[in-house]
């Protein structure tokens, strides 16, 4: 009975014990467990510490401010990198800069001028990463712009492909100043692009018509000027067509000669567009005489047998265009 009771309490022990090593070694399972390890450097670990002396300029084209960059790669000064530099305003002493063995550079900003819209600037700094700045983060500093309002000018062109000679329309009234429509208080003037000495080729005036001698395409600059003084361009292209093509034309004088005579061959109905004009008259007979080439509109030729003559002609503009030949049965009695 004893014994029993001996191996019982034994058997007892000796689960006890199987227990505790299992919860043991469960904890240590558990304690041993580690976060995975941390990455190596990357370009996130590289950026640009920047300030700016003074950080607001008056935008007159020449005052500057130092531009003071710290460049620090996972909390280190980085040496002897090389920095890629842009503005979207005014301009910068150098494209690219490199830092010395502090991780430091230094450039300089030099205001946009006073006609520059721009009342911000904002300075831009990439590390150049394998000859690369596509990948790699930017750090910028901005600048305030201090000076009066630029206008914004605007037109609008009531034909942009008008015809030789017609008037066409520029209206620039919803030019602004400020936010607002500046109307009277801004003065304009126009650059109609086609070189003429024409009155209106370049004038004053918020609404104004002009008429091309000439066709193809012209740029149109609107420059507006505030009552400060400030101003600012805009440019436009229009394309003025080619006039009508020649068409020739022409009447003999007598319609019915008889033989022997003298006709005239008038081709003063002959027609070209607005913009051109016929520079040559290109005739032939019909009657294996040599032809004649003129500059006016009428010409003679004898015809001294009865017969009937096909005379022809067409018509050269100052274009160089060729119109149909046009033929004329003449009956010569």
């Amino acid at each position: 009975m004893h014994s029993s009771n001996r191996i019982d309490r034994v058997t007892q022990a000796r689960v006890v014990a199987a227990l505790c090593l299992l919860v043991f070694a469960a904890g240590c399972t558990v304690s041993d467990q580690k976060a995975p390890g941390l990455t190596g450097p990357s370009t996130f670990g590289l950026f640009a510490n920047l300030s700016a002396t003074p950080e607001a300029l008056p935008r007159d084209g020449v005052s500057r401010s130092i531009i003071n960059v710290d460049v620090n790669n996972n909390g280190q000064p980085y040496a002897n990198k090389v920095l890629v530099l842009a503005t979207d305003a005014g301009t910068l002493s150098a494209a690219q800069v490199t830092t010395d063995g502090n991780g430091h550079a230094t450039f300089f900003f030099t205001a946009p001028s006073f006609s520059d819209p721009a009342d911000l600037a904002t300075i831009y700094v990439s590390p150049l990463q394998n000859g690369d700045v596509a990948n790699v983060r930017s750090d910028s500093i901005r600048i305030a712009l201090i000076g009066p309002s630029v206008p914004v000018p605007s037109f609008t062109i009531s034909n942009t492909t008008p015809a030789v000679l017609e008037a066409v329309q520029f209206d620039a009234s919803a030019t602004k100043l400020a936010g607002v429509l500046c109307s009277t208080a801004c003065s304009y003037i126009w650059d109609f692009g086609d070189g003429s000495n024409n009155i209106g080729s370049t004038t004053n005036g918020m609404v104004i018509q002009h008429a091309y001698s000439s066709p193809g395409p012209m740029l149109v600059t609107l420059t507006v000027t505030s009552p400060s003084g400030t101003s600012n361009s805009v440019t436009k292209t229009l394309t003025v067509a080619l006039p009508a093509p020649p068409t020739a034309a022409f009447d003999p004088i007598p319609a019915s000669p008889t033989a022997p005579a003298t006709v005239i061959f008038d081709a003063s109905r002959s027609t070209v567009g607005a913009g051109a004009t016929i520079t040559s008259y290109v005739w032939t007979f019909g009657d294996g005489t040599p032809g004649a080439t003129t500059t006016d509109p009428a010409v003679s030729h004898p015809y001294n047998a009865a017969g009937s003559y096909n005379a022809t002609l067409y018509v050269v503009d100052s274009l160089g265009r060729r119109s149909s030949t046009t033929v004329v049965t003449l009956a010569v009695q």
